[in-house]
C-alpha cells in the first residue's frame, strides 16, 4: 500500500505513511471467520493544520474481538504512544484510531460515530475504517466527525 495524502476540512493536509497503512491493510476481514481488528494511530501535528501518521498499533493479546466489534483492552496501545512520545522528543502522539469492517466499502456505524463523539479529545483526530476493498477516512474535530473525500494521492 502506498501512503495516503488527503485534504482535511481545516485547510490542512493529512499524510498517512505507507508503514501505517501496511499494518492496517494486513488485518482486513477477508474471510467470514476474521474478527474485527483495531488500534491507535501514532503521528504528529505539524503547525495548526497538518497531521502526519507514522504508525499504527496492532491488536493485543488481551483485546476482545468479534466479527462486528472490538474492545481495546491491551495496555500496549498506550505504551506504544508513550514510547513514541518519549523517543520523538515529545513530538509524536496519539492522533487517531482505526478499525476494520467486514464489508467491501466501509462506512461508520452509528455506534462508531457515537463512540468517537463521546470519547475523542477536542483536537483533530484521524479516523480510519479498513474494509475489504477500500477504506473510509474521516476526522473528528471538537467531537464533530467529518468524512474526508478529497484525496491528493
Amino acid at each position: 500500500m502506498l501512503e495516503v495524502i488527503a485534504k482535511i476540512p481545516n485547510e490542512g493536509i493529512l499524510l498517512i505513511e505507507a508503514q501505517a497503512m501496511s499494518i492496517i491493510e494486513s488485518l482486513k476481514q477477508i474471510s467470514t471467520l476474521d474478527t474485527e481488528s483495531a488500534g491507535v494511530l501514532i503521528g504528529e501535528y505539524r503547525g495548526n493544520h497538518h497531521i502526519r501518521v507514522v504508525g499504527a498499533t496492532r491488536p493485543g493479546q488481551i483485546d476482545r474481538s468479534t466479527r462486528f466489534s472490538f474492545d481495546r483492552r491491551s495496555p500496549h496501545h498506550q505504551n506504544s504512544v508513550l514510547s513514541a512520545w518519549h523517543s520523538s522528543g515529545k513530538i509524536q502522539t496519539w492522533v487517531g484510531e482505526w478499525h476494520t469492517h467486514p464489508e467491501d466499502y466501509p462506512i461508520p456505524s452509528s455506534i462508531d460515530i457515537h463512540e468517537w463523539e463521546k470519547t475523542l479529545p477536542a483536537r483533530p483526530m484521524v479516523l480510519l475504517i479498513q474494509g475489504r476493498k477500500s477504506h473510509w477516512l474521516g476526522i473528528s474535530i471538537r467531537s464533530v466527525v467529518t468524512s474526508i473525500t478529497d484525496y491528493l494521492s
